[in-house]
């Protein structure tokens, strides 16, 4: 079993195809994923699932992508590591980013880029609550 994260055409049905589960579309609907129009659950993909994570993950932001990524998407850290993906997944919106930005042309410098805007940012918010 192989799942890839890319960027794919997206349904017109409301659900978010985030890549392939060995070569059918893979798609988040109502927060169950769908591979064509069968369901399929996080224990039977998630160690496929995590294989993906991981690989789009690391060519865009390195092998310690964990902290990094929680980061980016301003998530909890806990919900970047792997036990946890394979036995929730991601968010929706996180998938997508990880499948663009994989498929850029030099998706290590456009992590960089990322990382360097969110750490001017950080810097730069002001705490008012």
């Amino acid at each position: 079993m192989k799942i890839v994260l890319k960027p794919m055409p997206q349904p017109d049905d409301g659900g978010v195809c985030i890549g392939t589960l060995d070569g059918v579309p893979l798609t988040y609907r109502d927060r169950a994923l769908h591979a064509g129009d069968r369901v399929v659950t996080m224990e039977q993909v998630g160690s496929a699932y995590v294989d993906a994570v991981d690989d789009a993950a690391t060519r865009v932001l390195g092998h310690e992508w964990v902290s990094s990524l929680a980061r980016l998407m301003q998530i909890n850290k806990r919900s970047t590591s792997r036990d946890r993906i394979a036995k929730f997944g991601l968010p929706e919106y996180v998938c997508i980013f990880l499948a663009e930005a994989a498929a850029h042309p030099h998706p290590r410098a456009l992590g960089h880029a990322l990382q360097c805007v969110e750490e001017i940012q950080e810097a730069n918010t002001l705490d008012r609550y």
